[in-house]
């Protein structure tokens, strides 16, 4: 049977030898009861983690970059493959982060002399290209965390999907106003996001997001009258997380009939203020199935604004909860963890007494961090195990605390690194 997909491309040790800077390939195929990574490389800054599953045909990939994030000049480009009968599901540790636009090129993201004559690109912009071809009977389940953007970053992400007909696949795409704790909210300077998915080989969504600032002093063509011209947190207020997810496939329908029946029931009243989530539910009709019984239950596509990250993610979490029954309930625990630790209120307490600590000692924000403590959000070791509670205190301020994130402060007159994961 004709599927439409591209036809499978086994590279060779010699061409696997000349993959540039920021290049991977992913392959995964089923072996007996086992899903295995046939191919799984890839070159900085782009890093893969693959953990054991012990699920039956189900495999795992951590998506990360070296240093904790993108920065300006990266370029990613990943090919995922998924052979028939497989279940993949796609992760990150921690929000995938884009740091500042930085004059200059780095040395890591300089392209040879042959593509730097033949294309032409801002080397300052950080993209990220991923193409995922899924074969028939397979499941792809795209849930990474979402995408912070630092101050004036610029980031494109462009993923295409080839999917079988009798394929299924969950993708997820969200991004966060910024780094909250530290005052930024929609202060980057350009955000583009586009998800193309074929079906058969036929185009059956298109999903492009484009946030752009204003440059100082740029006037837009378009004339606003009397209406003064917004920033783009303006805009997008009161909401801080903007989430899009795509479902296909008979393995997430009973997902697509609950969501549905969910969205029918919601009477809508006029409000005084926001409503602290809102969502919204769109059937989408299958290629080559339009006017058929069913066509449009076959796929969906998902939007979802809160005004917290943690909201959001909470509503996702029980939203996709059906795909427990496709990859284990273990597996789909690792796709929804705890909250980030720069998210807890308890952190921002702590930041805030970091801060008011340096001004009333007058000291640089750039000051040595032994005085207060400095908070980040952690790198999550795939296999990293619980080692117990413990107590940590700041002033007159006693919080108790797991392990797995970053936390670094001065303690007892010496400077001490744990894991930490601080509980609500």
């Amino acid at each position: 049977m004709f599927s439409g997909l591209p036809p499978s491309k086994t590279l060779s040790p010699s061409e696997i030898r000349k993959v540039g800077f920021g290049g991977g390939r992913i392959t995964v195929g089923v072996h007996g009861t086992k899903a295995t990574f046939e191919e799984l490389f890839a070159a900085y800054p782009l890093k893969l983690l693959s953990p054991r599953a012990y699920e039956r045909a189900v495999a795992i990939v951590y998506l990360l970059s070296y240093g904790g994030g993108l920065v300006a000049g990266d370029r990613v480009e990943l090919d995922v493959e998924l052979k028939d009968g497989c279940k993949l599901l796609v992760l990150s540790q921690g929000s995938t982060k884009v740091f500042k636009t930085r004059p200059g090129q780095r040395l890591a993201s300089i392209k040879n002399f042959i593509e730097k004559a033949t294309t032409s690109s801002d080397d300052s912009l950080t993209t990220q290209r991923i193409r995922y071809t899924v074969h028939p009977k397979s499941c792809l389940f795209l849930l990474p965390d979402p995408v912070t953007c630092f101050r004036s970053a610029s980031y494109d992400q462009i993923q295409t999907f080839h999917i079988a007909p009798d394929a299924s696949v969950v993708i997820l795409d969200w991004l966060t106003s910024g780094r909250k704790a530290l005052d930024e909210e929609w202060v980057f300077t350009r955000y583009y996001s586009e998800n193309e998915v074929y079906i058969g080989g036929k185009r059956w969504v298109r999903d492009v997001m484009l946030l752009e600032a204003d440059a100082e002093g740029h006037s837009n063509d378009m004339s606003l009258g009397p209406l003064p011209r917004r920033s783009l947190g303006e805009r997008l207020s009161p909401y801080s997380c903007y989430a899009m997810v795509i479902l296909y496939g008979s393995q997430v329908q009973t997902i697509i009939d609950n969501l549905r029946a969910r969205f029918e029931a919601i009477t809508v009243f006029k409000r005084r203020v926001p409503e602290d989530l809102l969502w919204s539910f769109s059937p989408i009709g299958v290629p080559g199935l339009e006017g058929s019984a069913g066509a449009a239950a076959k796929g969906a596509v998902v939007r979802v604004a809160g005004k917290e990250t943690e909201q959001v993610k909470g509503w996702l979490k029980e939203a996709l909860r059906g795909l427990e029954g496709a990859v284990g309930v273990d597996v789909y625990r690792r796709a929804f963890r705890h909250r980030p630790i720069s998210e807890s209120p308890k952190v921002r307490f702590l930041v805030a007494y970091y801060r008011l600590t340096l001004s009333v000692l007058g000291l640089r924000k750039n000051a040595y961090y032994g005085l207060g403590l400095r908070l980040s959000e952690a790198y999550h070791p795939a296999n990293s195990a619980s080692i117990g509670p413990m107590r940590v205190d700041s002033g007159n301020r006693t919080f108790d605390v797991g392990m797995h994130d970053t936390i670094i402060g001065f303690f007892s007159g010496g400077l001490r690194s744990h894991w930490l994961d601080i509980s609500s």
